[in-house]
């Protein structure tokens, strides 16, 4: 009996093993025998082999994505741009009466990059003027909203699926704090809505503050 070691083993795993070698295990072949020992230490080899490969591929994964985040954002982005228009209903507060609005808002889009510009008009006369612009990254979204106080409130979030989920920090205490919840969010080709939802400090319970359904 002929216990065969590692180095043999390991020759007749390369891509082209050395012919005496083979030569060797074919006219030996009645006679040969693989010891525990080597069995082990093949099987740890090709473990270590395996956890390399997949070392590497989790490192070029992480040095492409960064550039390839943005490039999927963009083809979603530039669905969101045109011109849109419609109605929702707003509160002044958590309690208040709903007022119901119309609105017109023009958005634009680049890979990385969504800026909206338009109004809302509620009450018959008072009307508003908001904004937003966005940046989108591998680090999710960022940016800035500007909604009737005319001061600038920052946003950061992410997209799932069609929607862009943002947290909003108000630029002053509103409903008991300057936190909230918005949503952009793409239904089908032609309709788009925009919900803002607080948190109600006396029941603890979310509200729905704000919810425009537009269309173009």
């Amino acid at each position: 009996m002929i216990f065969l070691g590692t180095n043999v083993i390991s020759e007749t795993l390369k891509k082209e093993p050395d012919r005496n070698v083979i030569a060797w295990l074919v006219h030996h072949d009645a006679e040969i025998a693989l010891p525990t020992v080597t069995i082990a230490e093949i099987a740890s080899r090709q473990i270590i082999a395996m956890r390399t490969f997949l070392a590497s591929a989790l490192i070029a994964a992480t040095i492409f994505w960064p550039s390839l985040a943005p490039a999927a954002e963009g083809d979603f982005l530039r669905m969101l741009a045109g011109s849109w228009s419609g109605r929702g209903t707003v509160l002044t507060r958590i309690g208040a009466r709903p007022i119901n609005i119309t609105c017109n808002l023009a958005i634009e889009a680049v890979t990385t990059a969504l800026s909206m510009q338009g109004n809302c008009r509620g009450l018959l006369v008072v009307r508003r003027n908001i904004s937003a612009n966005l940046q989108a990254s591998d680090r999710g979204y960022r940016g800035t909203y500007v909604g009737p106080s005319g001061q600038p409130s920052t946003l950061a979030g992410n997209r799932r699926g069609n929607a862009i989920n943002l947290g909003v920090r108000w630029a002053r205490v509103t409903n008991g704090d300057r936190a909230a919840n918005m949503t952009i969010e793409r239904i089908g080709n032609d309709r788009l809505r925009l919900q803002t939802v607080d948190n109600d400090p006396a029941s603890g319970k979310s509200v729905v503050t704000s919810r425009i359904d537009l269309s173009r």
